[in-house]
């Protein structure tokens, strides 16, 4: 697997949370949430913010929170996350999740949405999973599951999901 930018780290996602909303589809599951993280330094330099830009966003705190809409692409049964997409209000990135179940080569690649080309990143997360969900399953590490699934029911299921995003988004407060 080549990812072209992005950190590669270790470290096991927050848990989806409980009021997370899904639509299963083949043998796969889509999520909406809300989530909400906290950020440090380190993290917003490893997203790309210069020191003058994280002084000033960190100015007066011990961390900056950030948050946003969360889009989850799991098994249908919830059991393992390929990709997962943050679409955050200060930093939007996603992330490919590849050997879930082995804890000694599990991966997570963590990927800084370029928010100069994309305008909107949450219609761009719905837009992509239309299109390239199964590529996205596959680059995680899912080959095995992006065969079994019935891509043909995908887009019926991003049109549900997005319409879960549009509730979700109406909730959300503007930062």
């Amino acid at each position: 697997m080549v990812l072209q930018a992005g950190s590669v780290g270790h470290s096991r996602p927050a848990p989806i949370p409980a009021d997370a909303r899904y639509v299963v589809a083949s043998t796969l599951a889509l999520s909406v949430s809300v989530r909400q993280m906290k950020l440090n330094a380190a993290y917003l330099m490893k997203n790309g913010k210069t020191q003058s830009e994280i002084d000033e966003l960190l100015k007066g705190s011990d961390g900056l929170v950030d948050g946003g809409i969360t889009i989850s692409v799991l098994s249908a049964d919830k059991n393992t996350e390929y990709v997962r997409l943050d679409m955050f209000d200060d930093i939007p990135h996603y992330h490919y999740f590849s050997n879930w179940h082995d804890d000694e080569a599990y991966t997570n690649y963590t990927i800084a949405l370029d928010t100069a080309a994309v305008a909107d990143p949450i219609d761009w997360a719905v837009q992509t999973l239309r299109v390239r969900a199964k590529e996205m399953v596959t680059r995680a590490g899912g080959e095995a599951a992006a065969a079994e699934v019935d891509w043909d029911v995908i887009p019926g299921a991003v049109d549900k999901l997005a319409q879960l995003v549009a509730e979700r988004r109406a909730r959300v407060p503007v930062s």
